[in-house]
């Protein structure tokens, strides 16, 4: 159970609906329609990912590995945010933190639904 609500709290379940209109209040140096597919193709990129390391570092272990990043991204994300959001002039440091934020919180939110896969199994 905490490892689904730690699934949502990873910061893009809230924000994916209404991602490219955050993406335009962070004047990025791209455009926000395009960002939001960079995000998507990231998720999709991630989830491959994770579907090859799963046997090679363990379930455990990348959710651990990746709550980290995920916490710390958010953190930085909301301070860049609060310190130059005002400021209007364009920035790459948002993307890459969005970037960022995106793959690692991929991997938070599948690993718990892989974990409820053992305990109730399809046979």
């Amino acid at each position: 159970m905490p490892m689904f609500i730690s699934s949502n709290l990873t910061g893009m379940t809230s924000i994916r609906p209404y991602i490219v209109r955050v993406f335009r209040e962070f004047h990025p140096s791209m455009e926000a329609e395009w960002m939001s597919v960079m995000a998507s193709v990231c998720n999709i990129i991630a989830s491959i990912i994770l579907i090859f390391t799963i046997r090679i570092a363990g379930k455990r272990n990348l959710f651990l590995l990746f709550t980290a990043p995920n916490a710390i991204t958010a953190l930085l994300l909301g301070t860049y945010s609060f310190m130059y959001h005002d400021e209007g002039q364009e920035s790459w440091i948002p993307v890459v933190l969005f970037v960022v934020l995106s793959v690692s919180s991929t991997f938070v939110a599948h690993l718990p639904w892989i974990f409820l896969c053992e305990v109730f199994p399809f046979r």
